[in-house]
């Protein structure tokens, strides 16, 4: 029985037969012999023993088995093929990987020595075959491709296949694995931290607020306080003018983006930036209570009154 081969799922070949001793009647064929096949039944993934019986009582026939070999296909979302081979005791012995790039990569397992071999093609040229002493060998194309396959169960090997430059930075998959640095991104450098320079930004805490007072208002006789925050990362600069009827403290709060001020129920004035943009000084009149002014009215009140009352006490007389 000669030896065949097929892919899980499809249908079994027809199996040649060939008489290798003895003759045969004058004028019979083989097909005198009326041999019956005995082909496995089964389409899982092995290797199975072909047979079969002679019932023609004219001949005794000694039928030498042939071997089925039924191989595992698969072919993933990229398109690259694996063909699986096993023994008659369901081990692994040959996995068959075809790229897409037309190369290929093929592992063999020996479970008798316990040794395995991987093989790699470009077209059918062999460019590169190692035995692994380890668990895993790589397996450079010539090209700048190269397949890394890994072994930690001889029944299940890794193969993983990188192109030339996947990750477009200019150095070849082969020389990447070499270097120890990953084919599918790109590589960055690595920056130390200098000692010199924080990581981080420092917190700021906010200056506290001066009041200088620098210049008496023309109005009110009263001191103008001048309000000034410091600028510091973070924070706006500030200068207020601050015209107040009494002597209480006025309080300042700046911070980005806005400002806030407060002042006693009594300020008569407030000049001050109104956003961190503005380059334009924005006065802010508040309402006020002059007390010249009051006094004023009510010596004029007193003055008039007077005006018309002197006619009439003119007049008695």
């Amino acid at each position: 029985m000669a030896d065949q081969s097929k892919f899980a799922g499809t249908a079994t070949p027809t199996t040649p037969v060939q008489l290798t001793a003895g003759t045969l009647l004058p004028g019979d064929q083989l097909a005198a012999l009326r041999l019956e096949l005995a082909l496995p039944a089964t389409q899982a993934v092995g290797t199975y023993a072909i047979n079969g019986i002679a019932e023609n009582p004219n001949y005794e026939v000694d039928v030498v088995p042939g071997q089925l070999k039924i191989w595992g296909h698969d072919v993933d979302a990229a398109g690259d093929v694996t063909i699986t081979e096993k023994d008659t005791a369901g081990d692994v012995v040959k996995v068959t990987k075809q790229w897409i790039d037309k190369t290929t990569t093929i592992y063999t397992n020996d479970p008798t020595t316990k040794q395995q071999t991987v093989t790699e093609l470009a077209g059918k040229q062999i460019v590169d075959q190692q035995t692994i002493t380890g668990t895993t060998a790589v397996l450079p194309d010539g090209n700048g491709a190269a397949t890394v396959v890994t072994v930690t169960d001889p029944d299940a090997p890794s193969l993983v296949h990188y192109q030339v430059d996947p990750d477009g930075d200019g150095v070849p998959s082969a020389t990447e694995l070499v270097n120890g640095t990953d084919p599918l991104h790109a590589d960055q450098p690595h920056v130390t931290p200098s000692d010199d320079v924080p990581t981080t930004a420092p917190a700021t805490k906010p200056r506290p607020v001066k009041l200088v007072t620098a210049a008496t208002d023309v109005d009110t006789g009263r001191p103008v306080t001048t309000i000034v925050a410091a600028k510091q990362a973070g924070m706006v600069h500030l200068t207020s003018d601050v015209t107040t009827d009494d002597d209480k403290a006025v309080s300042l709060s700046a911070s980005t983006p806005a400002q806030t001020v407060k002042l006693p129920a009594r300020s008569t004035h407030l000049t001050a930036p109104l956003t961190k943009t503005a380059h334009q000084t924005t006065a802010t009149r508040l309402p006020q209570t002059n007390q010249k002014a009051s006094h004023f009215l009510t010596v004029l009140g007193a003055l008039l009154l007077a005006l018309l009352t002197m006619p009439i006490r003119y007049k008695r007389h």
